[in-house]
C-alpha cells in the first residue's frame, strides 16, 4: 500500500509542480501555455485523493508534505485566484456588462434577452448577440431614441450617446472594435471602450496573437482604452494578455468578489473573459454570474473615476 502512495505522491507532485510553473512563467512560449492552463480545482483534486492515500497507507512525512501543499494551494485558489469571501456593498458607478454569447442563441433569445433587461447595464457589450438584439424587448428597453450599435461580432447596448464606433482589427479571428461613449455625467469624461474576441482554437499559441495585435495596432492611429472587454482565450494577466495591453488592469483583482472564472459556465474552471481598465478607471465591484445560457458567464462592473 506504501508503494502505491508513493507512486501517487509522485505523479500528484509532479501535476503540482508544472501547475507551479505555469503560474510562474504564463503563457510566454508556445509550450509553457499549456501548463498555464492546468486548472487549480483539478490540482486540488489531486492533492486531496493523495492526501487520503498517505493517511490510510500511514506514511506520516509523506501526508504531512502533502498537506501543507494541498493547504498552500486552497489559500491560493480561495485568496489569489479567486475573491471567495470577498463582499463589496457598493453599487454605486457605471454598470458594465459583458457577455459572450457563444451558443445557439436563436433558441434561448428571448431568455437570454430578459436576462440582460434584468441586469440592467449602462454599457452592455455582446460578442455573437446575433438574435438576442433583434428582440422586441430589447428595442423597448433601451427605448426608441437610442440604438444597437453593431461593430464587427460585437452589439453595444445602451442609453447613452455613442460618439464613434470604428473598427480596428478584424483579420484571421482577431477582432477588437472602438466604442467611444459619452459618459461625461458619470465619468467626468467620454469613455473610450474596446471590445476584442480572440481566436479559441486550442492550437493557436496565444503569444503569437498577441504579437500580432500589437503589430497592427501599432501600424494605425486610436485613442488609448479606458475600458477592454471581451473574451480573450487567455488567463488572467497572462503575459500575452500585458504583452497587448501592458499598462492596463484587471478589474477582477480591484474589484473581484467570488468565483473568478467564466468558463464553462456551469463549472468555470477559466478565467478568460476580462475586463482591463486603464489607471484612471477605479473598479468598485467585479463578478462573474452564471446565466444558465450557453458556456460563458456573465462579466458584471461597476466603474467611476479615480478622484
Amino acid at each position: 500500500m506504501k508503494w502505491v502512495s508513493i507512486a501517487i505522491s509522485i505523479f500528484t507532485l509532479t501535476i503540482t509542480g508544472l501547475w507551479l510553473i505555469g503560474n510562474l512563467i504564463s503563457d510566454r512560449w508556445g509550450w509553457s501555455q499549456w501548463l498555464a492552463w492546468i486548472p487549480t480545482p483539478v490540482v486540488l483534486v489531486f492533492l486531496i485523493t493523495t492526501l487520503f492515500f498517505t493517511f490510510v497507507s500511514k506514511c506520516k512525512k509523506l501526508s504531512a508534505f502533502v498537506t501543507v501543499i494541498f493547504v498552500t494551494s486552497l489559500l491560493w485558489f480561495g485568496f489569489k485566484e479567486n475573491k471567495l469571501f470577498a463582499d463589496t456593498t457598493s453599487q454605486q458607478g457605471l454598470k458594465i456588462v459583458g457577455w459572450t454569447m457563444s451558443h445557439p442563441k436563436e433558441a434561448v433569445s428571448k431568455e437570454s434577452a430578459d436576462l440582460l433587461i434584468k441586469l440592467n447595464g449602462d454599457i452592455t457589450l455582446l460578442t455573437h448577440g446575433w438574435h438576442v438584439r433583434g428582440e422586441n424587448s430589447i428595442k423597448e428597453w433601451i427605448g426608441e431614441n437610442n440604438k444597437r450599435v453593431i461593430s464587427g461580432p460585437f452589439t453595444l447596448l445602451t442609453k447613452l450617446k455613442v460618439i464613434e464606433v470604428r473598427t480596428l482589427i478584424a483579420s484571421d479571428g482577431v477582432y477588437i472594435s472602438m466604442f467611444t461613449i459619452d459618459t461625461t455625467e458619470q465619468l467626468e469624461k467620454p469613455l473610450v471602450l474596446w471590445a476584442i474576441d480572440l481566436p479559441s482554437s486550442l492550437s493557436t499559441i496565444r503569444m503569437n496573437t498577441a504579437s500580432k495585435v500589437r503589430r497592427i495596432l501599432s501600424s494605425i492611429e486610436y485613442k488609448q482604452p479606458d475600458v477592454v472587454l471581451g473574451d480573450f482565450n487567455m488567463t488572467r494577466n497572462s503575459y500575452a494578455i500585458k504583452t497587448m495591453f501592458p499598462t492596463l488592469i484587471e478589474a477582477s483583482e480591484i474589484g473581484g468578489k467570488g468565483l473568478i472564472a467564466s468558463y464553462p459556465a456551469n463549472f468555470s474552471l477559466y478565467h478568460i473573459d476580462h475586463i482591463l481598465l486603464n489607471k484612471a478607471i477605479n473598479c468598485s465591484s467585479y463578478e462573474l454570474i452564471n446565466p444558465d445560457i450557453g458556456r460563458h458567464r456573465v462579466q458584471i462592473a461597476l466603474i467611476d473615476s479615480k478622484k
